[in-house]
């Protein structure tokens, strides 16, 4: 006999129960943590140095945005652009991850050369200045010498 639900009889709590089913089964647990293993293998440790890059990377989306508002300059191509700009950058977190990986097949060169570490620093500043450079586009006061000194820095490790 197959009965029929109609919407009302359809709760909340049924919702959780079919959910619950599916998120007891071996192979959905499997896979989704397949899938972590798999995000954690490609960019590495989760530490202090991805978590603040993360924190700098929203507040440039943040403020980027909040500024082209305030100035009427809001385009669906930056916003493209921005979105590529991110992916990208953590594609190339990704590479230095890999490239990491098979330096430290080499145990004293590994010590020496970390490229993941650069690599992060590299964005963080690309993103410090950015995050700056928005703030002052709002309107905020902005130390000159911290966003000169940022500044220079991303050039000299852009050699």
């Amino acid at each position: 006999m197959t009965t029929i639900i109609t919407q009302k009889e359809v709760t909340l709590k049924s919702i959780f129960h079919y959910t619950g089913q599916l998120s007891n089964g071996s192979s959905v647990k499997s896979i989704a943590s397949g899938v972590l293993y798999v995000i954690m293998w490609l960019f590495g440790d989760i530490n202090d140095a991805v978590i603040a890059l993360l924190a700098l990377m929203t507040l440039d989306v943040v403020l980027g945005l909040s500024a082209a508002i305030k100035h009427s300059d809001v385009s669906s191509d930056k916003l493209r652009g921005g979105a590529v700009k991110f992916l990208l950058y953590f594609v190339l977190i990704i590479i230095a991850n890999c490239v990491d990986k098979v330096i430290a097949l080499v145990p004293l060169m590994s010590q020496v050369i970390q490229v993941k570490s650069y690599t992060m620093i590299y964005l963080a500043v690309t993103e410090g200045v950015s995050v700056l450079e928005n703030l002052t586009s709002l309107g905020a006061p902005v130390p000159k010498v911290m966003l000169r000194r940022l500044r220079r820095f991303k050039q000299t490790m852009e050699k």
